[in-house]
């Protein structure tokens, strides 16, 4: 065992044997982050960071801890009180700490900015927020529209939407997610754009391809896309 997770005879991270759900043993969760982050030891953060193409620093601002066996990042509503802790296993696995209700990846340098930028996930919120720009993430496509508008408080938004596939017409996928999401801020009379990263199908892949976020982007792939009115979007960075 190195620095929090097994390592195979070739010094790479191997999957984690257990994952063992996590009920807390106190209800503030602010305090149970807090724990997770003094338990991360220097070394593991920063090949945890390399692996992700992140920095450290911008792990740090997301409060990024470690539980015994997964990454933890917590969740906060629209008022940015923590509600709950996700939990990124070695292998990439995701699940949360018992007990947690879904919410907003908020890195602690997002301030005043109009506008902010939206991502989908954990890593894409750190991915966009290491190259300084104001960010929030999601849960998951789609979801948390109403603690975004909370904590947008009438500012407008940017959405860095993941370049999913649109779902057969009896299902609903990510991309009829993020149009209902698009759906619901904008009914509110919220400003929002909505872009796609080019070479990935999220913000952190195309960006560890050399995206960045720029003047022009192209629409998505999905009908999705074309159901919200989506074309080149011209960003205000």
């Amino acid at each position: 065992m190195m620095n929090g997770y097994l390592h195979r005879g070739d010094g790479v991270p191997a999957p984690p044997v257990r994952r063992h759900a996590i009920a807390p043993a106190v209800t503030d969760w602010s305090v149970l982050a807090d724990t997770f982050v003094r338990a991360v030891e220097v070394d593991a953060l920063t090949r945890y960071a390399e692996s992700m193409h992140l920095t450290v620093a911008v792990l740090r601002e997301l409060r990024t801890g470690w539980d015994g066996e997964a990454w933890t990042t917590p969740m906060r509503n629209g008022k940015l009180r923590i509600i709950g802790i996700q939990r990124r296993f070695p292998d990439g696995t995701k699940r949360c700490v018992l007990g947690s209700k879904p919410g907003l990846f908020v890195p602690d340098s997002l301030n005043g900015e109009n506008p902010i930028y939206v991502a989908e996930g954990a890593s894409d919120t750190a991915a966009l927020a290491g190259i300084g720009l104001p960010v929030l993430g999601l849960f998951n496509a789609g979801g948390n529209a109403e603690q975004v508008i909370q904590l947008l408080d009438g500012r407008g938004a940017i959405l860095v939407a993941d370049n999913d596939e649109p779902a057969p017409l009896d299902r609903v996928g990510g991309a009829e997610r993020t149009a209902a999401f698009v759906g619901r801020l904008r009914n509110q009379g919220i400003n929002l754009q909505v872009v796609y990263p080019v070479g990935g199908k999220d913000a952190r892949a195309a960006m560890a391809n050399g995206w960045r976020p720029g003047q022009t982007t192209k629409d998505g792939p999905s009908r999705a896309g074309h159901a919200i009115g989506m074309g080149d979007v011209q960003l205000p960075f």
